[in-house]
């Protein structure tokens, strides 16, 4: 099944630059792995636990080798996109990725 997003309910509901452009390839992608269809104010720190977990094993790399790190802010800047990614429970992100919730 391919990826689906939806950025009309982020602030703002567009891309601003390169960065953004980046920033959003990225989230996407790892949407999958964090297991969170959708950014909202209230789960916005369980995600940004989550893709700190994911940092903490290993990271990951763009195709120019650069290696992302993501912020709080920087993962606010994304409240309101929604994917069409499997929910993953706490419960199971946790028992799968071990590491302590940051």
């Amino acid at each position: 099944m391919a990826l689906h997003y939806d950025i009309r309910k982020c602030n703002p509901p567009t891309i601003q630059n390169d960065k953004d452009n980046c920033d959003h390839y990225v989230i996407c992608m790892l949407s999958m792995h964090y297991g969170i269809p959708e950014i909202t104010e209230k789960n916005v720190d369980e995600v940004f636990a989550r893709i700190q977990s994911l940092e903490a094993e290993g990271g990951y790399r763009l195709a120019d080798g650069e290696s992302i790190k993501f912020t709080l802010e920087e993962v606010r800047r994304w409240i309101g996109l929604k994917t069409n990614v499997v929910a993953i429970s706490n419960r199971s992100f946790w028992h799968t990725h071990k590491r302590a919730k940051a």
